[in-house]
């Protein structure tokens, strides 16, 4: 016949020991992941927010001449950035990743076409028309972007191929701008 033993009062002392470091690791994995999605959202949703208002204090801070160039070329290559991106939307439909994947994501969207992410297209448009002007907010302008993407693709409503081609559309046309104005903006007194 099985006999009962009592465990040893260490042996109960490690088991309590077990379970408080399974409930703490399992409350931190909870808690990790709920901040890093709150993390996300609010870099997929309010970040683009955040990037311009950071352009405006950087606008106001140029030269009044700065300013009158940087409006000259911004505004026809935001224009023209924005009418090549929904006819680029036309030619390749990307179905977003929790269409064609069947998972809810972390921001509640419409199932349209994903190509292209339109706050990347923002974001890299910033950039890239600043860029001319201003080589640090710039640079400052495309690290939000990245991180607007990686937040964009990470909460499950843009593949990768979203946000590259919206950075792709706005180097290529403020390029084209740029090249074709340049005489006009470096006269432009």
């Amino acid at each position: 016949m099985f006999k009962y033993q009592a465990l040893p009062s260490n042996a109960l002392w490690n088991f309590h020991k077990l379970r408080f470091i399974i409930f703490a690791y399992i409350i931190n994995v909870q808690l990790i992941k709920t901040m890093t999605n709150s993390l996300i959202i609010f870099s997929a949703k309010y970040l683009i927010y955040i990037l311009i208002a950071v352009g405006a204090v950087w606008f106001f801070t140029l030269t009044r001449e700065q300013q009158k160039k940087l409006l000259y070329y911004a505004v026809p290559s935001f224009i023209l950035i924005f009418i090549a991106s929904r006819i680029a939307g036309h030619f390749y439909f990307d179905p977003r990743p929790f269409v064609a994947g069947h998972f809810t994501p972390l921001i509640p969207h419409a199932p349209d076409n994903g190509f292209p992410s339109d706050h990347a297209l923002l974001a890299s448009a910033i950039a890239a028309c600043a860029w001319p002007f201003g080589k640090k907010f710039s640079a400052l302008a495309w690290i939000f972007y990245i991180l607007i993407g990686i937040a964009r693709v990470a909460a499950g409503i843009h593949h990768t191929i979203d946000i590259i081609g919206a950075a792709v559309i706005s180097i290529a046309i403020a390029i084209i701008v740029y090249y074709a104005m340049r005489k006009k903006l470096e006269n432009n007194s």
